[in-house]
């Protein structure tokens, strides 16, 4: 019986030739080795950013195998893999996450790291390719996953941890009307679920996203609350303002900070 897949302990992600059709590539060390599968969104993503010099690089592929996609996931068993002589390898960015220990005592250079690694993604000219996301279609999925009861308040800010989710969602409903009396902002792409995690740098250097399954266009400060939340959970909102500098907009509004840092908790 062939052995079982385990999953990779680095993150690798994989682009398949279209003319495969959808599958999960996976990196195969050994026979005894794992996988680690992507979502077509997620390879999507990945793909259109390495294009344009955000994303993890092309790197040379060792042993590939493409598994069908089973009910969303990879396949269990390397029979069921088919070998293939061409396929590009996503490996991990250059450096670290900014959430990483190495990045972490960087201090004032990594909060500009992020900033600019934000303005350059924000910078990309809008692609038609990519989805549009409106401020509707994430409330309604805000709306359901509360209804579902999978919004957890652990991960909440520590002064929101105390509120139930649909108290949170009261709140963003209560803010939309808020929101369409101010001037609207230009539409930029958006990594959708920006936190410390999905930046990578190098020594402040921005070198890459990943995580980038919602991939879109819409509202910057879709990316900029969620940023600023994970930023002030882990070094107080005292490293908001030198984020925001280095991002370009020095006074941001707050409005729609705390919206859609609202809206990024039930996310």
């Amino acid at each position: 019986m062939p052995p079982a897949l385990r999953p990779l302990r680095v993150p690798g992600w994989w682009q398949v030739d279209p003319a495969h059709g959808p599958a999960l590539l996976a990196l195969v060390a050994d026979p005894g080795g794992g996988l680690e599968g992507a979502s077509d969104a997620e390879v999507a993503g990945l793909a259109w950013l390495a294009e344009r010099g955000l994303g993890p690089r092309p790197a040379a592929a060792p042993a590939l195998a493409v598994f069908p996609p089973v009910d969303g996931a990879g396949s269990e068993s390397l029979a069921d893999a088919h070998w293939l002589g061409r396929a590009r390898w996503y490996g991990r960015p250059p450096g670290w996450p900014a959430d990483g220990p190495e990045n972490r005592v960087q201090g004032a250079g990594l909060l500009e790291g992020l900033g600019c690694a934000l303005r350059r993604l924000h910078d990309l000219p809008v692609d038609a390719s990519l989805p549009v996301v409106d401020l509707g279609e994430l409330l309604v999925d805000a709306a359901e996953r509360v209804a579902a009861g999978v919004v957890d308040r652990e991960q909440f800010a520590p002064a929101r941890r105390r509120l139930e989710p649909q108290r949170l969602l009261d709140q963003l409903h209560a803010l939309v009307p808020v929101l369409e009396r101010r001037r609207p902002v230009e539409p930029v792409v958006t990594h959708g679920a920006c936190r410390l995690g999905a930046v990578w740098l190098e020594r402040t250097e921005p070198t890459g996203f990943i995580g980038v399954a919602r991939l879109a266009v819409g509202d910057p400060y879709r990316d900029l609350g969620a940023m600023a939340r994970s930023l002030a959970a882990v070094f107080g909102a005292e490293a908001l303002p030198g984020f925001f500098a280095a991002y370009g907009l020095p006074e941001p509004d707050p409005i729609r900070l705390e919206f859609h840092a609202l809206l990024d908790e039930l996310l």
